[in-house]
């Protein structure tokens, strides 16, 4: 848990942070395409997961 809070601390630009009790034992980086469109804004997701450690959810959207 105390890697978790020292990774959020420099994070103070995340608008949201979810936490995930369970997902696949692989590492997931998902960007969502906001950038496939000139105008369109949307949020950006990124899943990270350390083994022995909660996984976090951050989104942070686009302005």
């Amino acid at each position: 848990m105390r890697n978790v809070i020292e990774a959020l601390l420099p994070s103070a630009f995340a608008a949201f942070v979810i936490f995930i009790g369970k997902m696949t034992a692989k590492a997931i980086t998902a960007v969502d395409g906001a950038t496939t469109f000139d105008d369109q804004q949307a949020a950006i997701f990124i899943l990270v997961q350390q083994a022995g450690h909660g996984v976090v959810l951050f989104i942070q959207w686009v302005m």
